[in-house]
């Protein structure tokens, strides 16, 4: 059931970019978000940032490992660029100088945030900071003086190459979960009257591959009783 569930959700996650490029190829631009769109790229370069993953332990995974992540990643930049050969039929771009001036202080909102929660999910305990013990005694004054001890830079100067994999990576959990939030939002504003069935499609489909990655490691869970609640 595990195994079924993990494919599912890899097939699902696949499927939700050329769903998506249908859409655009088959109508326009209006009620999609650019910033959702490259916020995926991001979120996918960074969760195989680790060379590592693309060749698991078990050989026989091996292929379809590294044939899913390129697919994805492939399919996560494919939407943006059909995104701006549609606008550019129209005389318009999505892509220009000016436009991604717009969009990336939007995109850094969902991209700190996520980065920042990952970030001391992982390491709340301060492991590899000798002497970090937080207790009510020792914790800093003021709010701010807490906040900027609690996300230290120092901390991240500290880390070596495995915990860096390991935050980008939990990096692109939590900003999956966010990312999608730009499009809602447009897609509210811009299509009120109808359903637009394509891009429903697509955002339920990536919507799907949570859903089966989570039965995923609640099997993995009740066979091995091994658990990553980051992944859950």
């Amino acid at each position: 059931m595990g195994c079924f569930a993990r494919y599912a959700g890899d097939i699902a996650a696949i499927l939700s970019h050329p769903v998506m490029v249908i859409r655009i190829l088959r109508g326009d631009n209006d009620g999609l978000s650019i910033t959702s769109q490259l916020l995926h790229v991001v979120l996918f370069s960074l969760r195989y940032a680790d060379k590592e993953s693309w060749f698991p332990r078990t050989l026989e995974h091996i292929q379809w490992v590294a044939i899913k992540h390129v697919i994805v990643i492939a399919g996560a930049v494919a939407v943006p660029i059909a995104m701006e050969c549609r606008a550019r039929t129209g005389g318009r771009t999505v892509l220009s100088r000016a436009k991604i001036s717009k969009v990336l202080p939007e995109m850094l909102k969902y991209m700190v945030l996520a980065f920042l929660i990952a970030y001391r999910i992982n390491y709340t305990s301060f492991s590899w900071v000798p002497g970090k013990t937080w207790t009510p005694q020792n914790l800093p004054g003021s709010p701010l003086a807490i906040l900027l001890s609690y996300f230290s830079v120092k901390d991240l100067i500290n880390m070596d190459k495995r915990q860096a994999y390991e935050v980008l990576w939990s990096t692109s959990i939590f900003l999956a979960a966010i990312a999608d939030i730009p499009q809602y939002i447009t897609y509210y504003r811009h299509v009120r009257t109808k359903v637009d069935g394509w891009l429903m499609s697509s955002l339920e489909l990536a919507a799907m591959s949570r859903i089966f990655y989570m039965i995923h490691w609640i099997s993995v869970y009740g066979h091995l009783h091994i658990s990553d609640p980051i992944s859950f």
